[in-house]
C-alpha cells in the first residue's frame, strides 16, 4: 500500500514527503500509535516510497515522494522478501528484545546494500528493549551507516527508554478511533479543553487546568474503591476475623490501586489524544482527520496560539508524565504537577 491509499495519516504523510521533497529526512523516528498493524503498514509504505523503482513523483532532492506499489522492490517489501529491510521484535515469553538478537540485527544493518537505495531497521514494539539491548543499540541510532534510517515503533511510548526516545524525531499515527470510543464526550475532558481554551497561559490558569484533572483522579478512586469494596466480604456485613480482615484489606487495596492505574492511565490517554488534535490544528489540517470532534472549538482556540513543535513538545511532556507515574515511586500529585505545568496551552 502507497502512501496515497492511506488518507487517515494524510497529515503525517504530508510531513515526510516535505521532508523528502527538501532532502531533510532525518536518520531516526520513534512512530507511535494505537494499532501496531497500522505502524507497521507505515512503515512499510515508507520503506516502498524510499526504494521504489518507478516513483510516481519525485522532489526537489530527486527523492521519491510516493511509491508506485508495482515495481519488484516495492513487491519485494510487500512479500517482506526485501534483502535490505530488517525487522527485530520480542521473540521471549519475557517480552523483551534481547541483547543477541540486536547483534544480529545491527551486523546486518552495518553490511553494504544488495539494491535498496535506502536500508531500513524496524523495532517492533520498542518498549521491548532491554537495557543492555538498547545500550547495545544505542551507538547505531547516533550514528547509523549511511543511506539507512531506523524505525522504532511502539504502542507504549512512556515505557521507552528516555536515552532513544532523545535520539529520534516523533511521529504519531492516529487509530482508527480513540481509546475509550467516547473519549471525547467525557465532561472533565470537555471541561479541561474549555478551561484551557479560555485561559490566558498564566500560572493561576495552569493550577486551574491541574485541579480539573485531579478533581477527576479523586473520583475515580473513590469510585473504584466504593464498587470493589461492595463486591468483597468487607462490605458484606459479615462478621469476619481480624486477621482475615487485615488480609482482605490489604487485597482492597492491591486491587484499587491497579484498577485505578489503569483508569489514570485511560483519562492521560484521552488527554493525549486531544493534544494530538490541537497538534493538528498547528498544521492547518482538515478537521475531518482530528478524533474529537466535540472540542473542536477549544482545540482551535489553542491551535491558533501554538506553534507545531509546542504542540508536539506537548504530546512528548504527556508521555514523559505516564512513564514517571508508572515506572518510579514519585508521589502521584508532584508528577502531575511538574508534567502540566510545563503543557504550552
Amino acid at each position: 500500500m502507497a502512501w496515497n491509499d492511506l488518507p487517515l495519516h494524510e497529515p503525517v504523510t504530508r510531513a515526510f514527503q516535505r521532508a523528502l521533497d527538501g532532502g531533510r529526512l532525518a536518520h531516526a523516528y520513534l512512530v507511535t500509535g494505537s494499532r501496531m498493524k497500522t505502524l507497521e503498514l507505515f512503515a512499510r509504505s515508507l520503506a516502498k516510497t524510499l526504494n521504489c523503482l518507478q516513483p510516481p513523483q519525485l522532489g526537489g532532492s530527486g527523492l521519491p515522494l510516493d511509491a508506485c506499489d508495482r515495481c519488484a522492490s516495492c513487491e519485494k517489501i510487500d512479500r517482506a522478501g526485501h534483502p535490505d529491510l530488517f525487522w527485530i521484535r520480542s521473540e521471549s515469553k519475557s517480552r523483551q528484545i534481547r541483547v543477541k538478537q540486536m547483534e544480529g540485527f545491527l551486523g546486518e544493518l552495518h553490511l553494504k546494500p544488495n539494491e535498496a537505495r535506502y536500508k531500513l531497521g524496524m523495532i517492533v514494539e520498542a518498549e521491548c528493549l532491554n537495557d543492555e539491548s538498547a545500550n547495545k543499540f544505542l551507538k547505531t541510532l547516533e550514528e547509523p551507516p549511511p543511506r539507512t534510517l531506523l524505525l522504532l515503533l511502539t504502542l507504549a511510548p512512556e515505557r521507552v527508554l528516555e536515552t532513544l526516545q532523545s535520539r529520534c524525531q516523533r511521529v504519531f499515527l492516529g487509530g482508527e478511533e480513540p481509546p475509550g470510543g467516547e473519549a471525547g464526550e467525557q465532561p472533565w475532558l470537555e471541561a479541561f479543553a474549555s478551561a484551557a481554551a479560555s485561559n490566558s497561559g498564566g500560572l493561576l490558569d495552569r493550577y486551574r487546568l491541574l485541579g480539573v484533572l485531579t478533581k477527576q483522579l479523586e473520583g475515580v478512586r473513590e469510585e473504584i474503591r466504593e464498587r470493589l469494596e461492595k463486591a468483597s466480604l468487607l462490605g458484606s456485613g459479615a462478621e469476619i476475623d481480624p486477621e482475615m480482615g487485615e488480609r482482605l484489606e490489604k487485597e482492597l487495596d492491591a486491587a484499587v490501586e491497579g484498577e485505578y492505574r489503569r483508569r489514570r492511565g485511560e483519562l492521560l490517554a484521552a488527554l493525549s489524544w486531544w493534544l494530538r488534535d490541537i497538534w493538528l490544528g498547528t498544521l492547518g489540517t482538515e478537521t475531518g482527520a482530528r478524533q474529537l470532534p466535540a472540542l473542536a472549538s477549544a482545540t482551535e482556540a489553542v491551535a491558533r496560539r501554538l506553534k507545531p513543535e509546542e504542540a508536539m513538545a506537548n504530546l512528548e511532556q504527556i508521555e514523559r508524565t505516564q512513564r514517571t507515574l508508572n515506572s518510579t515511586n514519585v508521589q502521584e500529585a508532584l508528577a502531575l504537577e511538574v508534567g502540566l505545568l510545563k503543557l504550552r496551552l
